[in-house]
């Protein structure tokens, strides 16, 4: 094999040298590209060598390559715009929770102190009352108070002069015991009131009292 190889080149070179040295060279290109094609057919056969037809396939198929590679990378570019553009939005996504959450806990913060606020007025609202209370209710019993001393000191003014005060004896309590003498009086007694039912407060004008202190 090596030794037809070696011949398949000597002829080769030979036909070269005729070609550049004729005149014909023009019109045997056609009859050397065959006859090259031929010897790289066999060489590629025998050997691996690449002729004219495994060139342009091995060009297409390089071209095609490329044509991939930039379909690739073309793909990759895309594929890393939409990473790109989805974390982008993750990240306005997580800025705009930190931004709201921010706002949620300023939010909370205020209101916390507004109710802190209506807590201590509240508590101030309930003192006040609870002190208005107490007041109205000293105020009440002072009342009490100064009306009984003051009853007490009328009493006790008018028993010191001799007159009869109504408060030691009230109405009904003065009229059920008139009642009661005017039943065991006899006939010739009779009580200074034509109407006892009508006229009983001219009865206590007329009462005289006496007391001492014991």
């Amino acid at each position: 094999m090596i030794i037809t190889q070696l011949n398949h080149q000597y002829t080769e070179l030979q036909y070269y040298n005729e070609l550049l040295t004729s005149q014909h060279f023009a019109g045997h290109a056609r009859q050397r590209r065959g006859f090259v094609d031929g010897i790289g057919y066999l060489a590629n056969t025998l050997f691996g060598v690449l002729d004219e037809r495994f060139a342009e396939q091995y060009t297409r198929d390089i071209q095609q390559i490329r044509k991939d590679e930039a379909h690739l990378n073309t793909l990759w570019k895309n594929q890393t715009s939409i990473i790109e553009s989805e974390y982008n939005l993750l990240k306005r996504t997580e800025d705009m929770f930190n931004k709201q959450h921010k706002i949620l806990n300023k939010h909370l913060n205020s209101v916390e102190k507004v109710i802190q606020t209506m807590e201590s007025e509240i508590n101030e609202i309930s003192l006040s009352e609870d002190f208005t209370l107490m007041v109205l209710t000293a105020q009440q019993m002072l009342k009490t108070l100064t009306d009984i001393q003051r009853t007490l000191l009328d009493t006790v003014t008018d028993i010191y002069q001799g007159h009869f005060n109504v408060h030691l004896l009230t109405f009904k309590q003065l009229q059920a015991e008139l009642l009661t003498i005017s039943e065991v009086l006899t006939t010739d007694v009779t009580l200074p009131i034509h109407n006892l039912q009508a006229n009983v407060r001219e009865i206590y004008n007329i009462l005289r009292v006496k007391a001492r202190m014991t």
